[in-house]
């Protein structure tokens, strides 16, 4: 069940996020000849770029951050603490940490539903971006992370993979 729900967020996050990436890479470039050729340009890159694909970039990898154990860590205090008080912290820090990421799914649903709701839309020039679609990554991508959390709950870098401090 770990290594399937492992896979899954490996391949949704590194799916969308490598379609956002070529995505964005050829929006920019043809962007970049039309403005050096043209002298004009694609109608909302700036807006595109910005509201789709870096927040797709921002908060679709964290959940495989999570499974890997890539997220930044104060390894350097844990590493000190006897196994008992350890133990306690890890505990502490994934129920404090199940519970702030649970909020920020609530409300940033709440916020998708009213975006949605009210059709949310960026202005670029004459024309009208929807941007509402863009709300809803945060609700999917911290999901995906609680998943992760849930079923990796204490994943760690091995100590040859992290930095010594």
């Amino acid at each position: 069940m770990r290594r399937s729900i492992d896979t899954l967020i490996l391949n949704l996050t590194f799916g969308i996020g490598a379609l956002l990436l070529v995505l964005m890479m050829v929006q920019i470039s043809v962007n970049a000849v039309l403005r050096a050729v043209f002298g004009a340009q694609l109608p909302a890159t700036v807006e595109i770029v910005s509201n789709y694909y870096m927040v797709g970039f921002s908060f679709l990898p964290m959940a495989l951050a999570q499974i890997k154990g890539r997220h930044i860590d104060a390894s350097f205090l844990h590493a000190r603490l006897g196994n008992g008080l350890r133990t306690a912290a890890n505990w502490l820090s994934q129920i404090l940490s199940v519970g702030v990421v649970g909020l920020i799914i609530y409300q940033s649903y709440i916020d998708a539903v009213k975006k949605t709701k009210i059709g949310a839309y960026a202005v670029s020039g004459t024309s009208e971006i929807p941007i509402w679609i863009c709300y809803w990554v945060l609700p999917i991508s911290f999901t995906l992370l609680l998943i992760a959390m849930l079923f990796f709950p204490f994943t760690q870098r091995s100590d040859e993979e992290g930095v010594q401090v």
